[in-house]
């Protein structure tokens, strides 16, 4: 189960529909990418996604690098909250 609850332990994982929806528009504003509408749904989520043409031509190789840069620096940020679980 990816969101809500598991019918096996019973456990609620709606925390993620959060996460999911901070990624998507997190990875959409890095690149020329423009959500017109999601729907996060329990096991499943639907997407209507369009490239922004003018935005994508212009997009130098920099500015493409850079997306991916701000990409990682978070990333990294998180991982450093998270304890190891071994």
């Amino acid at each position: 189960m990816l969101m809500g609850d598991d019918p096996l332990t019973g456990i609620n994982y709606d925390h993620r529909r959060d996460w999911v929806e901070s990624q998507l528009l997190t990875l959409a504003s890095a690149f020329s990418i423009d959500v017109a509408a999601y729907a996060v749904m329990s096991n499943h989520l639907h997407l209507v996604l369009s490239v922004d043409i003018y935005q994508s031509n212009c997009f130098a190789f920099m500015a493409f690098i850079r997306g991916y840069f701000c990409l990682a620096i978070e990333l990294i940020t998180k991982c450093r909250e998270c304890p190891l679980i071994f």
